[in-house]
């Protein structure tokens, strides 16, 4: 983020997200707020204020992308998006579908980042990187200074095993 941008985060004064967002302010960027339904007037509401905003970062919830997607809105062909060079999502995991979705129904140069974060450090364990390359379904990178691990259980054939 810089001083020219405008970013935005769809969120609440309860969600974490709000003070990620005022983080903002450190770097002399502009925040975009908005309160109410994202869905209010109608389904393209976010994308036309991107647009008359002139956003740059477009934060959100992994459910809001597949809710305009069922909604079956199409914004780059409504709204005037070429400002828009980063979309995060976080909330839940992004699915392969919704990475889809942004690329070939909102922009298809965008860097698109499913972030994961933590309410206690209000930071994200995991974001983005515009120099990584993006992939369906994954998160990128872990952040800063963070040691982050990932460990699982699967499922094969009736046995469960450490992954």
């Amino acid at each position: 983020m810089t001083r020219e941008d405008n970013i935005f985060y769809f969120t609440t004064l309860g969600w974490m997200m709000w003070n990620w967002l005022v983080g903002g302010l450190e770097v002399g960027a502009t925040l975009i707020l908005y309160d109410g339904s994202p869905f209010y007037p109608d389904e393209g509401a976010m994308f036309q204020l991107a647009q008359d905003e002139g956003m740059s970062l477009f934060g959100t919830s992994a459910k809001y992308i597949a809710s305009v997607e069922k909604a079956g809105l199409i914004p780059k062909d409504k709204y005037d998006l070429s400002r828009l060079r980063i979309m995060t999502s976080t909330a839940s995991p992004l699915s392969e579908e919704s990475f889809r979705f942004v690329y070939s129904s909102i922009k298809k140069d965008i860097c698109l980042a499913s972030i994961s974060g933590g309410t206690d450090i209000i930071s994200c364990f995991a974001l983005g990187c515009p120099i990584l390359p993006v992939y369906e379904g994954e998160l990128q990178c872990r952040g800063l200074g963070l040691k982050v691990e990932a460990w699982g259980l699967f499922v094969q054939a009736g046995h469960r095993a450490a992954g």
